[in-house]
């Protein structure tokens, strides 16, 4: 019975048919007149190419193409709503970087659950593609698409490249991947958590709660929200400390000009030196001595 599912599978199906075709081809050529087979021979071209096409749909729309990365370009998400609240961290200001998040309930990387992995690429302001891998996702139709962690890991970072990579709360990633993959991983990573807290003194807090921070309702059933709102926080990030070192830069430039606007400028002396009128005197003493000697 089994063997019979498999063979009568879905799959399978047109290219039974397509064989089914084949014989009565073979059975007409041999009864039939030239016309007759010639219409046999045109369905069985058009069963070869139903066949041929469900046979390589498998390969043809993979998972991998379809379910994992997308394209998006896309003006990346934005809300300016930072400031530097104080002495802030400086970080690289990147025109090229990669968002990850790993999908989760809480901030326990002990105890907590990784439904998915996101990620959104991106060039200056613009959102070029997306990558999204389920790993336990709540979705039965996202069952038969997920994939081990380690797995989704590895094709993250062939995803990623060389290319910077910002997530949110570092310690729970580099924990969580400890733990699970049994291995110490070393990911360069920026952290987006300690930019909300220079930004919007917001610490310790999950993603969604930045995301409704940064007023982003429409992202309901995007399954890369999360990665596209880091990507919004390292934005404004880069806004608002490009704005706060060119005031500070002009500040420094208007303190500077009036510095030297007050400097009090050298005044030359008008009097003769000491040396020069003792000089003076000298000769003219030594003119009238001369002068009043008597001849002989």
């Amino acid at each position: 019975m089994n063997l019979l599912r498999k063979v009568f599978n879905r799959k399978y199906l047109f290219p039974l048919l397509f064989l089914l075709l084949f014989v009565i081809y073979f059975y007409l050529y041999q009864t039939r007149d030239q016309e007759e087979i010639f219409f046999a021979l045109f369905y069985i071209l058009i069963g070869l190419l139903i066949a041929l096409f469900y046979l390589l749909k498998d390969w043809i729309y993979t998972p991998d193409k379809v379910h994992y990365t997308q394209m998006i370009m896309e003006d990346a998400l934005f809300n300016h709503r930072g400031e530097i609240l104080e002495t802030f961290e400086s970080y690289p200001l990147y025109d090229e970087f990669v968002t990850f998040h790993l999908t989760r309930k809480s901030e326990d990387p002990y105890n907590d659950t990784v439904y998915s992995l996101q990620a959104v690429r991106y060039v200056k302001n613009k959102m070029i593609d997306s990558l999204f891998i389920p790993i336990q996702p709540k979705d039965p139709h996202l069952k038969k698409y997920a994939m081990p962690l380690n797995n989704a890991i590895g094709r993250f970072l062939r995803y990623a490249g060389n290319t910077p990579i910002i997530i949110y709360n570092q310690p729970f990633t580099h924990t969580y991947l400890n733990i699970k993959l049994d291995k110490e991983v070393h990911i360069s990573f920026v952290d987006a958590m300690k930019m909300s807290k220079d930004l919007y003194g917001i610490t310790n807090k999950p993603i969604g709660h930045l995301q409704r921070y940064l007023r982003f309702y429409n992202l309901e059933g995007d399954q890369v929200r999360d990665a596209k709102v880091i990507g919004a926080i390292y934005l404004d990030y880069i806004y608002t400390v490009s704005k706060h070192r060119t005031m500070l830069a002009k500040k420094q430039k208007v303190t500077s000009s009036a510095a030297k606007a007050t400097t009090p400028k050298k005044v030359l002396s008008t009097k003769t030196p000491v040396k020069a009128q003792a000089q003076k005197i000298a000769e003219k003493d030594k003119n009238t001595s001369n002068g009043s000697r008597p001849s002989s």
